[in-house]
């Protein structure tokens, strides 16, 4: 597809609805057909409990493989046996023309073993050469519930105070989504979630993560509504993660996702 068409489609994308529309850039999320309310280190900040102790994490694409989209994310997400945790993230996009920085910090606790519940406060700033940087506080809410050792689920509020940026003229994302984790055998997890933007018609996201042998996930999954088709695998060695995806757009180029985690 010509350059010139592409950045057309994403920036008019951009100028008719508010931006920080990228949700995910974790790979072994993407993979799955870019979940974000179920697992550790996602944005649901109720989820941060499931892993002990302290988990660095660094996520890198190049979407659609323009380089005006270049995408990293770093993040800390710590755990603890007193059933608290908290988390910090820092999420950058763009080029020196055009760039989106969010900055979260966040804070979960469990309830009886049973419910989880998080808050996570982000600061989004804008930049474009030649203006004026522009930002806004969003805040989200989430929460995780422990059904049985085979089932769980999720609910997910992003930005639930309807926060505007650019002069409070353009409202961001404002989506609640729901999340069913089964996990049939020790070797197999499916995912399933509904998302649904203010904007947008509902989006339904399933997902799979299959041990190949031990150490090594194979990762499948589908987007409907828009239709996105990906894979990737994990690879998990003393404390270290190894994360890469793959997913196919129906109309945009293909996009790559490479990831790395230590947990202490």
């Amino acid at each position: 597809m010509p350059r010139r068409l592409l950045f057309f489609l994403l920036f008019s994308f951009i100028k008719v609805y508010a931006a920080f529309e990228v949700q995910a850039l974790n790979p072994s999320f993407i993979a799955r057909g870019g979940i974000i309310s179920i697992h550790s280190g996602s944005l649901n900040p109720a989820a941060t409990l499931e892993n002990q102790g302290i988990k660095f994490r660094v996520d890198y694409s190049n979407l659609f493989g323009i380089k005006g989209l270049r995408c990293c994310d770093f993040s800390i997400g710590w755990g603890s046996e007193s059933k608290r945790g908290a988390s910090f993230h820092v999420n950058s996009l763009g080029s020196q023309i055009y760039q989106e920085n969010t900055y979260g910090i966040g804070y979960c606790q469990s309830i009886r073993n049973v419910i989880a519940l998080g808050v996570i406060v982000k600061y989004y700033d804008l930049e474009i050469a030649g203006y004026d940087s522009t930002g806004a506080i969003g805040l989200t809410f989430g929460s995780k519930f422990y059904l049985n050792d085979f089932l769980r689920m999720s609910l997910l509020f992003q930005n639930v105070n309807a926060p505007k940026i650019c002069n409070k003229s353009d409202a961001l994302p404002e989506s609640f989504t729901f999340g069913i984790q089964w996990i049939p055998d020790s070797r197999v997890e499916i995912d399933v979630e509904i998302f649904k933007d203010t904007i947008f018609p509902f989006s339904t996201r399933v997902g799979a993560k299959v041990a190949v042998f031990q150490g090594l996930f194979g990762l499948l999954g589908v987007q409907l509504n828009p239709d996105r088709y990906s894979g990737g695998i994990s690879f998990v060695w003393n404390g270290f993660q190894f994360d890469a995806a793959i997913l196919h757009h129906v109309v945009l180029p293909y996009t790559f996702y490479f990831g790395c985690s230590y947990n202490i």
